[in-house]
């Protein structure tokens, strides 16, 4: 996230000094920035903030503890929130810390520096995601003889609107790759790879031949040859034109190296079996693409969960649709089963 760090130096004049502390306030709605598309909703308080913002130094170096009126969370909700419009997204406006620290330079004047750091969260459907950090700080100082609160209510808010402004100008330069403002996703399919590689034949760069089949036969194996063929994706992630978008790379292919035949296996029949185990791969691909292009969600942690669980329905299809295969043909030895599976599959894969 980026980080924005403000310096902005003050002398203060004209305090009244109040007894044990000093009460600020901040004005309701009082804060500059315009925000559009969304609005602050919460303020909450991290483990480094306190509802105490520091001591203001009197005479002699008497301390005067600084509060707000109401809670810190309140004030300062009622500072930055702005009138709700239809559709704005809620934000979360989290203090991770926040303070006035003052100390005695001479007998009549003390030096102060005010602080705040705060992180910004977009909420969706009660899930929090961080958009933005900032912080701001004033170096300021003062007589010791006079305390005036609305000078310290003046540094306070001036913090805030810096952090605010700086929040706004992010977002409004980069909302459309902002998770909080997506208009809905999308899955974007690549074109299958031709390109055969090492040990891996892709699926439709060529038939697969006898050659393929380079892992040694399993001696004691009742059938004559294995093919193993998979699938895979790859997938990308980002946000375009305001929509989650998931690219999606399909590969359907067999791996050389964990495929064998027995040399009783050398015939065209047996051949077009193991063929037909790779089509079937290919089927249970092209209705996963088609099940990942019909994902619709909210965020990125649901379209990267909607396509991981999608991809292991598919696995499990494939595994029961070649047990299937293998037992209803008997491994091509019921040549009826076997013709049934042939223009099963062609149909499936020709209505794709």
């Amino acid at each position: 996230m980026m980080k924005k760090f403000f310096l902005l130096c003050f002398v203060l004049s004209g305090f009244s000094e109040l007894s044990g502390q000093m009460i600020v306030q901040l004005p309701k709605h009082g804060a500059i920035v315009n925000y559009a598309g969304y609005n602050y909703t919460k303020v909450e308080l991290g483990d480094y903030a306190n509802e105490i913002l520091g001591h203001a130094l009197g005479v002699k170096g008497q301390k005067t503890a600084i509060k707000t009126s109401n809670s810190l969370e309140k004030e300062i909700l009622g500072f930055i929130q702005k009138p709700y419009k239809a559709g704005d997204v809620p934000f979360l406006f989290y203090i991770t810390s926040i303070s006035f620290s003052e100390k005695q330079v001479s007998a009549t004047k003390a030096m102060g520096r005010a602080a705040l750091e705060v992180e910004i969260y977009s909420i969706r459907d009660g899930i929090r995601k961080k958009v933005y950090t900032a912080r701001a700080g004033n170096n300021y100082e003062h007589s010791l003889n006079i305390l005036k609160k609305e000078n310290y209510e003046g540094l306070l808010a001036q913090m805030l609107n810096s952090c605010l402004r700086n929040a706004d100008v992010f977002v409004s330069k980069e909302n459309h790759r902002l998770e909080a403002f997506n208009t809905g996703s999308q899955v974007t399919v690549l074109p299958f790879k031709y390109q055969n590689r090492g040990d891996t034949v892709f699926y439709g760069s060529r038939p697969i031949t006898w050659k393929d089949f380079k892992a040694a036969p399993k001696k004691f194996s009742p059938y004559a040859a294995a093919i193993f063929p998979s699938i895979g994706i790859n997938t990308k992630l980002r946000i375009m034109g305001g929509k989650l978008t998931a690219e999606v790379e399909p590969k359907v292919f067999m791996l050389q190296s964990q495929s064998w035949a027995k040399p009783e296996a050398n015939s065209a029949e047996a051949l077009k079996h193991e063929q037909l185990h790779f089509d079937i791969t290919k089927v249970v691909m092209d209705r996963l693409i088609s099940r990942l292009k019909a994902i619709n969600a909210d965020s990125m942690d649901d379209l990267d969960s909607a396509i991981q669980y999608e991809y292991l329905v598919a696995y499990q299809e494939l595994s029961k649709m070649q047990e299937d295969y293998d037992r209803e043909s008997n491994h091509s030895l019921n040549t009826s089963a076997q013709q049934a599976w042939e223009k099963k599959v062609a149909a499936w894969l020709s209505s794709q």
